[in-house]
């Protein structure tokens, strides 16, 4: 039995400091699932598949090349003219401890839910027995976007898909806590597995034991 794979998430132009310069390279937690799934099942007959908003710029169409020649799937990578894709970088101390810098706030990933009608996404998604997402998924979309999201995933689980979560929680991308706790309820309701990291939830409920996240999560 296949298990088709898709991915909904971010892919950032990277910028990690070698020397004096530079080196440009592409990255993002969701793309290095959709990745691996790929080089892992590709030779299976599995399919993945990363759902994603771009630009029409240089570093864009590169980001397709390269998913396309990891066998990758892009026809739900959906190019938004006036938009731009995220730009992180990377600074490595003496100590070698990093520090990430990043200009996400207006890139494509943010709004490509508003280039697709619900009628439209929930078929095409619906088409894959999996769908992964996570906190990140989640945080650097709109009100309107999430919703949106929130929708789609409710009908392609009705369609017999199943969702996969992590929860990869990342306090700058969220307007506060709660917001972050509120999303994380509707997407776990509609989870079937969730990869947890105790560290994120005590970051978000406070939790001091494992067992208040599990409890959590399985109510």
């Amino acid at each position: 039995m296949k298990n088709n794979l898709a991915v909904i998430g971010e892919c950032m132009v990277e910028l990690q400091k070698c020397g004096q310069h530079y080196r440009q390279g592409f990255g993002g937690d969701t793309l290095n699932t959709a990745l691996y799934f790929s080089r892992l099942t590709q030779h299976t007959g599995n399919q993945t598949a990363y759902v994603t908003g771009v630009g029409c710029d240089g570093f864009s169409q590169n980001m397709l090349a390269a998913w396309s020649a990891e066998a990758i799937n892009t026809e739900l990578v959906f190019e938004l003219p006036q938009k731009l894709p995220g730009l992180y970088a990377i600074e490595t101390r003496d100590d070698g401890e990093r520090s990430f810098h990043y200009w996400r706030n207006d890139s494509a990933a943010r709004y490509w839910l508003r280039h697709i009608s619900t009628d439209e996404l929930t078929p095409k998604l619906s088409a894959y027995q999996w769908i992964y997402l996570s906190g990140i998924s989640l945080a650097i979309l709109p009100d309107d976007c999430l919703e949106k999201l929130f929708t789609v995933l409710s009908a392609c689980k009705k369609c017999g898909c199943h969702i996969a979560f992590d929860n990869n929680y990342r306090p700058a991308l969220w307007e506060n806590s709660i917001k972050a706790q509120q999303a994380y309820h509707t997407i776990l309701s509609l989870t079937d597995m969730a990869f947890l990291t105790f560290d994120d939830e005590v970051q978000l409920y406070g939790d001091q034991h494992e067992a208040q996240a599990t409890d959590r999560t399985l109510a």
